[in-house]
């Protein structure tokens, strides 16, 4: 990979096309399909973000609730969780960061144990 990046460094970009040429066909097609893809995506989104909107305006209520009950907690490194994952072949970087998350999560729901016990 390394003697690939090298070699990447040193090939100049292809050069821009001539004034007033036109684009090869198959940039241009690919172009189109594109933008029809996004146009028909968009069609069929706008009924579905309008029933998420109703949804959402009548969870209301309850996102309200769940917004006083925001928790924060300052990420650690849950030992266990990262040596057993560091065990199964993950990387470290992979498994530091679903240490992290699992640590929040259990931190996260001891809190809420703690608050609904007071």
């Amino acid at each position: 990979k390394e003697q690939l990046r090298v070699w990447m460094n040193t090939v100049p970009p292809p050069p821009e096309l001539e004034e007033g040429a036109d684009a090869p066909k198959e940039i241009t097609d690919g172009l189109q399909a594109a933008r029809k893809a996004a146009e028909q995506a968009a069609a069929a989104a706008a009924p579905a973000a309008e029933a998420a909107q109703k949804a959402e305006a009548a969870q209301a209520p309850e996102a309200s609730a769940a917004a006083e009950e925001e928790i924060h907690v300052e990420a650690q490194v849950d030992q266990a969780v990262f040596d057993q994952l560091v065990a199964e072949g993950k990387s470290e970087r992979v498994a530091r960061a679903k240490a992290k998350a699992a640590y929040v999560r259990a931190e996260k729901a001891r809190i809420r144990e703690e608050r609904a016990g007071s």
